[in-house]
């Protein structure tokens, strides 16, 4: 766990010189109320397991971060046995795999993965606090994220906390 800390606080260094406060628009970005930790919630699926991984301390570290939220139903679509058990210490490390692959470090905005992924044929990787990649492709005004074989539609970009902008999806990145 001391190793995916470090592995985070170095990517979000490394990362936290690209974002902005505004999109590149030129248009203010709304910012909530609250940290990332309220806006994602305990109530919901994403977390909850979040806390099951022990990933729910890091929302409140110093350095921004965006988080692809999958919506409650992207969870309960997930087919039974897909996601790890974080009942055991294996299963918690395995689940904090595949979300800290939802967690980007700094604030990446929309209009931002937009225009790299504009300047680069429609497409744009984004690293993750994980070991995977996102992929991140347009359609028009629609954004799919994909991460191995898994892809989800951005449904709500943008949300702004305390501690960086929550992206919301409506699939589970595995």
């Amino acid at each position: 766990m001391r190793k995916l800390i470090t592995a985070l606080a170095a990517s979000a260094l490394a990362l936290s010189a690209c974002a902005s406060d505004e999109n590149t628009a030129g248009n203010e970005v709304a910012e909530q109320d609250g940290s990332l930790a309220n806006a994602i919630g305990a109530d919901s699926q994403f977390g909850r397991a979040m806390a099951a991984a022990g990933l729910d301390g890091i929302l409140n570290g110093p350095a921004p971060y965006t988080l692809i939220v999958p919506s409650d139903e992207a969870f309960a679509a997930v087919p039974d046995g897909t996601l790890p058990d974080a009942g055991t210490e294996e299963g918690k490390e395995a689940l904090g795999a595949i979300l800290s692959n939802h967690i980007l470090p700094g604030t990446i905005l929309s209009d931002d993965i937009k225009k790299a992924a504009n300047a680069n044929g429609g497409s744009v990787s984004l690293p993750t606090l994980g070991e995977a990649t996102l992929e991140a492709n347009l359609d028009g005004d629609s954004m799919t994220l994909s991460a191995g074989g898994a892809a989800a539609s951005v449904t709500e970009a943008d949300s702004r906390y305390d501690e960086g902008v929550v992206h919301r999806v409506d699939a589970v990145l595995l």
